[in-house]
């Protein structure tokens, strides 16, 4: 059983935009879905799924143990356009459910990535207009990762009612 020093400082190691894979696998295995290639959409939705929950479960414990870091990455701008990896691969492993049948869980992960989405807006907001970049300009800081924003921000204004 590793210490929890160790722990913490895996946690501690975990970046803002760890939820890329889930988000990218999750598009491709709709793809796949989409091309006919069934068994490989459904390993890439079960491989997205066994990652997103771990993930979810790393970031809980994160929080749990090492709330500052949390907290700092949320207050730079980039961590908190990165951060939306989360409600883009929340609202992607969604989609992929639902096609999927799975109604009643994509439903709940639509309702998780707009909360996300909700709370994260409003710190990346923050972030941005107060400079939480070590002091440069908030959109030379972010480079493309403000188009996170976009990718999350457009799935979610696909959702609704079933």
């Amino acid at each position: 059983m590793p210490s929890d020093s160790r722990c913490a400082s895996i946690l501690a190691g975990l970046p803002p935009g760890r939820f890329a894979m889930v988000m990218a696998t999750g598009i491709v295995s709709v793809a796949a879905g989409t091309e006919g290639l069934a068994l490989l959409s459904a390993v890439l939705l079960a491989l997205s799924g066994a990652t997103y929950a771990l993930l979810t479960t790393l970031t809980a414990l994160r929080l749990a143990w090492v709330p500052m870091l949390v907290r700092d990455d949320l207050a730079r701008t980039p961590g908190a356009f990165d951060a939306f990896t989360f409600v883009a691969a929340t609202s992607v492993l969604g989609v992929r459910l639902l096609i999927a049948g799975w109604n009643g869980l994509a439903a709940t992960l639509d309702v998780v990535a707009f909360l996300a989405w909700l709370v994260l807006g409003g710190l990346v907001w923050r972030a941005a207009t107060r400079g939480g970049n070590g002091g440069g300009t908030a959109p030379a800081a972010t480079g493309g990762n403000r188009l996170l924003t976009v990718v999350a921000t457009s799935r979610l204004s696909c959702s609704g009612p079933r």
